[in-house]
């Protein structure tokens, strides 16, 4: 019986290593955000910014008084196989804008992590916008953080 729990204790300790590096572990920050068939996600609430702006379009056309929302957002991806993500990546830290009004979301920055949190792609991007698509992941997403900012 000793061997059992000595056994147990050992195979716990271990998989809780392995997901310390792959979940966020301060939960007063990263606030569960999303999840769904394709990922696990958190919101940095440390530096979450939600304001009404207005924006230029072009050159003759503004757009007024746009909910804006900024923050950093933790993902975890559940296959990689559907993603074709690397193999060692387990999860990204994305830096992203959300326009409420516009439906559109603006991702600045991606930090890709291997399991071991070792940061392996660290990307910026100038104007990488995803439009939503209607019933899409992209949609709900939009409709989540919009959602956590009313409440």
């Amino acid at each position: 019986m000793r061997k059992i729990f000595i056994c147990t204790m050992i195979l716990l300790s271990i998989a809780s290593n392995c997901l310390a590096a792959i979940y966020p572990t301060n939960m007063f920050r990263w606030k569960r955000f999303l999840v769904n068939d394709v990922c696990s996600s958190f919101i940095d609430s440390y530096n979450y910014h939600s304001f009404i702006t207005s924006h230029k379009k072009s050159y003759n056309e503004t757009y007024l008084n746009h909910h804006i929302i900024s923050t950093w957002q933790w993902i975890i991806y559940s296959d990689e196989k559907i993603l074709s993500l690397e193999p060692e990546q387990a999860y990204t830290l994305q830096n992203r804008i959300y326009d409420i009004d516009c439906n559109k979301i603006t991702v600045k920055r991606i930090l890709t992590y291997d399991k071991n949190g070792n940061c392996i792609h660290d990307n910026s991007y100038d104007d990488f916008v995803i439009d939503c698509i209607p019933d899409s992941i992209a949609e709900e997403e939009l409709m989540m953080i919009d959602l956590y900012d009313k409440n």
